[in-house]
């Protein structure tokens, strides 16, 4: 098998954030013969540039002012000369003015092949790392030079993602997202007619992986999901009716219709079947034969509009007790 690491260098920085002195002003030439290569602290845990290989532990807080961070850096380029690595000029600098903080640091004079040797850095950095903008950097032999950022990768450096939303083999939206971003209002589908929602979505047309608010956008990503019913119906009790038995989602826009038929049958609207819902306005057909009790409350003074008159209305209550007439408008269909 052909042998690709040629060394290993793990690097173990604890930062204690009291009394720092700012040194020099670092400029933006490379020290090593390479461009530089820059990370993020958002990034994930492993890059590779030119043969060199990157992997980053997040920094940890050991207490309310230390930090701690670990890096492993892997040679995995055959054509490099020496087999024998440094990690040098290790500093920590402010990102604005580019001043640049002492880190002091002990090692081995030198890492052989495939040897694993620990390098121990401290350094007496700012509290004002929590809110100022630092970047560790660090040279690897004449190879590359690191340059780590304490904070995430800003937007106009990331590129777009799009993410494509599928119900039932059909394409109903499109978004963009910035590259490593998640998305905090994952889109929520519903039909035209108000009848059909989907809230939930998946990363396989199988639906077995499913997407939550805290997945991070890597790459363009297809998302699959499949129509609910906003009402919830039981059909089972009876060849006449189909039963309103709840109210699965609210409607972004305010409106909930309850249609003329299900499943080819007339309606009857079961007990506290409508309730305890965010919308406006409520219609409801004159093919609903009866409303049982405990309906039309927590509903925030939503209209409910009656496509047939007032008596026709009361007269669909189980029971006197049970006839709701507050924010009542009769006479009027649902629009199409």
């Amino acid at each position: 098998m052909k042998k690709i690491l040629l060394s290993i260098i793990s690097i173990f920085i604890i930062f204690l954030a009291s009394c720092s002195k700012e040194e020099n002003i670092v400029d933006d030439e490379a020290i090593c013969g390479n461009a530089i290569d820059k990370f993020y602290i958002d990034d994930e845990g492993v890059f590779e540039e030119r043969g060199i290989k990157l992997e980053i532990n997040k920094p940890s807080c050991l207490g309310a002012l230390n930090y701690q961070l670990s890096i492993r850096v892997i040679i995995t380029n055959e054509s490099y000369e020496t087999k024998t690595f440094y990690v040098k000029n290790v500093r920590l600098v402010k990102e604005d003015t580019k001043a640049e903080y002492t880190v002091n640091y002990t090692k081995s004079s030198k890492l052989e092949v495939e040897m694993k040797s620990a390098l121990n850095f401290s350094a007496d950095i700012p509290s004002s790392i929590n809110t100022d903008k630092y970047y560790l950097r660090f040279g690897i032999h004449n190879y590359c030079e690191i340059q780590y950022y304490m904070y995430e990768r800003p937007d106009e450096l990331r590129k777009d993602r799009t993410i494509t939303y599928h119900i039932q083999n059909e394409v109903v939206k499109t978004d963009t997202v910035k590259a490593g971003r998640t998305i905090n209002d994952v889109y929520t589908y519903e039909s035209s007619d108000n009848l059909y929602y989907c809230n939930t979505w998946y990363l396989d047309s199988n639906r077995n992986t499913k997407f939550t608010n805290d997945t991070k956008i890597t790459k363009d990503t297809n998302l699959y999901g499949f129509k609910s019913s906003v009402i919830e119906w039981r059909t089972s009790s009876s060849d006449l009716y189909s039963f309103v038995t709840a109210i699965n989602h609210s409607p972004s826009n305010g409106i909930l219709i309850i249609p003329e038929t299900y499943m080819n049958k007339e309606l009857c609207i079961n007990l506290y079947a409508i309730r305890d819902i965010n919308v406006s306005k409520i219609y409801i057909p004159k093919t609903v034969h009866v409303i049982y009790g405990g309906n039309f409350t927590g509903i925030n003074n939503a209209t409910i509009y009656y496509e047939g008159t007032e008596d026709e209305w009361k007269a669909l209550f189980w029971s006197s007790s049970y006839i709701v007439t507050i924010n009542v408008v009769y006479n009027t269909k649902a629009p199409k």
